[in-house]
């Protein structure tokens, strides 16, 4: 559907002359909408959708047509289609957008996270168009999340993802919806067990265990002791990022293209102290 689109000041927008035998429904020649979006892919993902709107409301004006020659009673009149009071999308069709739209640069945890959750959705209300969600639908999401055993904390991540999902859809597509996956109260949802921190001694313990058994193993283990990495954070570290013989010895967090950080002020230098030390002088000299 590529012909049907336009570009004005970097902005997308959709164009298509109106067909001459359904042209009296019209004020204008053509109809033109803006796609509000800059992305030659979101812009073609609309423009088809659109354009599969117009086909088939298209289709039923001329039917509506034939009925009044083989009818004594006419149908009800058609009326001109007003595309921005019935353009949606399906869920699934908003998952991808979100996907293309916020998962660069992000890990694939990202999307399965997007993906799982937006399974529920469909499993407890269908693949629908998104104005076809209701509050009903969100109410039976909560429900069947927490018959499953999820605690308040794991029923909120997975309603923050599809109302992000929703907002995005909606927002991109100019739908102008009310996202009934907002302020669901989480009734008969558990909390989640606190964990406790390991105490200091605890913590000694470990590290005696990891100097003592010295192995690649308790390297790491000994790294994020005394750091408070992360684990991803500390196994996706070069030994280049490994500074013991500087004035200060230190680790440097930083990204690299086989890991990502958390957030952009994950980037940061971390001085090594005593069990991280140790550790990070075993890697440094085991290389």
């Amino acid at each position: 559907m590529a012909k049907y689109l336009f570009q004005k000041r970097g902005i997308y927008y959709f164009e298509r002359r109106i067909p001459k035998d359904v042209s009296a429904h019209y004020a204008a020649p053509k109809i033109i909408k803006s796609l509000k979006t800059k992305r030659r892919a979101n812009a073609e993902a609309l423009s088809a959708q659109i354009a599969q709107r117009l086909d088939a409301y298209w289709a039923s004006i001329r039917l509506e047509s034939l009925s009044h020659m083989y009818c004594s009673t006419p149908l009800q009149e058609a009326r001109p289609l007003i595309i921005n009071e019935q353009a949606s999308m399906l869920m699934s069709e908003a998952l991808q957008l979100y996907i293309d739209l916020k998962a660069r640069n992000r890990d694939q945890r990202f999307i399965a996270y997007a993906k799982r959750s937006v399974g529920y959705l469909v499993e407890v209300a269908s693949d629908k168009q998104l104005h076809q969600y209701s509050r009903s639908d969100a109410n039976n999401l909560r429900d069947m999340l927490v018959s499953r055993g999820l605690v308040v904390s794991s029923v909120k991540r997975n309603f923050e993802v599809v109302r992000a999902i929703f907002n995005v859809a909606d927002r991109e597509a100019d739908l102008g919806l009310s996202n009934p996956f907002s302020n669901v109260l989480l009734l008969n949802a558990k909390e989640g067990r606190v964990r406790p921190p390991l105490s200091t001694n605890e913590v000694q313990n470990i590290q005696q265990r990891c100097f003592e058994l010295d192995d690649e193993m308790r390297w790491l283990i000994s790294l994020i002791s005394d750091t408070g990495l992360r684990l991803a954070e500390a196994c996706g570290a070069l030994i280049e990022d490994i500074r013991v013989s500087d004035g200060i010895p230190h680790i440097r967090i930083k990204a690299h293209p086989w890991r990502t950080l958390k957030t952009s002020s994950s980037e940061r230098v971390v001085p090594l102290v005593g069990a991280s030390l140790w550790s990070a002088k075993r890697i440094v000299e085991s290389r």
